[in-house]
């Protein structure tokens, strides 16, 4: 091969590593290995009645892996990412660059603490996640919610109203007799007991004013006679 020839081969590339250098990254036809295609920031709020303390201020979530292979964030383990946020947080979640075209799929949410305490309404809301990598390596990341629209700021809202309390034990009759049933808490055992109460009670005062009647028919048997004799 002559010089000259090799001097244009070389300026050749030269050219080409200098027009590829030029491009936007997201023009490039290859992913950078290692980059983050994609940062979800999301959100909790807490909507706590004011003055209240001892509740909780820090709750957990998850996201999951839904196509096989697709990237995960630094710090999963298998098929799910998990953190947490306190108070009114935010976070955000890097997604690495995949390193093919192609869709890629993840469900977010929230995820609860076993023994959760009354009055807490938590977010149910869960967040399907499509990272795109075209043929060029561009790269989008859309969220859509349960009814499958489109996101633009996804998180969850947790709120608290403290429970009412725990209706007082009946006494008396009443509550011997709710006492004596089965502590299952049903309802349907404190209307019972109730009926049984209110039998008990009127069989007592159809007793009584039996007794009473039949004394009232004696006493006046006995003036008849009293009366007969003068």
């Amino acid at each position: 091969m002559g010089e000259r020839t090799r001097g244009s081969l070389a300026a050749a590339v030269l050219l080409v590593a200098l027009c590829l250098a030029l491009l936007p990254a997201a023009a490039r036809p290859a992913l950078a290995e290692g980059a983050s295609a994609s940062a979800i920031r999301v959100f909790q709020r807490l909507g706590y009645p004011e003055g209240t303390s001892g509740l909780r201020r820090t709750w957990s979530y998850r996201l999951e892996r839904v196509t096989p292979g697709a990237p995960m964030p630094e710090g999963s383990e298998g098929d799910a990412y998990g953190w947490e946020m306190e108070g009114d947080d935010e976070a955000s979640i890097k997604i690495p660059a995949p390193d093919a075209p192609g869709d890629y799929r993840y469900r977010m949410g929230q995820v609860l603490p076993d023994g959760l305490e009354a009055g807490y309404s938590t977010d149910g809301t869960t967040y399907d996640v499509l990272v795109r990598v075209a043929a060029d390596g561009s790269e989008a990341a859309v969220l859509y919610g349960p009814d499958g629209e489109k996101v633009a700021d996804p998180g969850w809202t947790v709120t608290y109203s403290a429970p009412a309390p725990a209706p007082s034990r009946p006494s008396g009759i009443m509550g011997a007799i709710v006492s004596a049933l089965p502590g299952t808490g049903d309802v349907a055992w404190a209307a019972v007991g109730a009926a049984a109460a209110l039998a008990v009670v009127g069989t007592c005062t159809l007793a009584l004013g039996r007794a009473a009647s039949r004394r009232r028919a004696a006493a006046d048997a006995k003036g008849g006679r009293h009366e007969e004799i003068h």
